[in-house]
């Protein structure tokens, strides 16, 4: 059978412990300066990328949205590589060579 435990009273602080209020305030401040020099730098990057600075969502969205198209796009040129070099009886390697293309494999 478990004993009950007993209710956490709060201790009483004493002056010598307390934390002291001007270096708080010291702190608050110095937080306060670098938040600012924080939004300052949000903002300077948002300049210079030309648009807001997007959720992060929308950026990897956009991002595998765009590995997609490149996907679909070599995948289709692999496929017209293939066949020229079915046509001309030569291997992929010597038509990526015939075309100066370097192979990612």
């Amino acid at each position: 059978m478990e004993t009950p435990t007993k209710p956490r009273t709060s201790k009483h602080i004493s002056k010598s412990t307390s934390p002291d209020l001007n270096a708080l305030e010291y702190e608050i401040e110095q937080l306060k300066a670098e938040l600012d020099a924080l939004k300052a730098e949000h903002s300077s990057v948002a300049e210079k990328w030309g648009y807001p600075v997007q959720d992060a969502q929308v950026v990897v969205k956009n991002h595998i949205e765009h590995l997609h198209l490149y996907n679909e796009t070599k995948d289709a040129a692999q496929l017209i590589l293939g066949k020229l070099a079915e046509m001309q009886a030569k291997s992929i390697k010597q038509i990526h060579a015939e075309f100066n293309i370097s192979s990612l494999d």
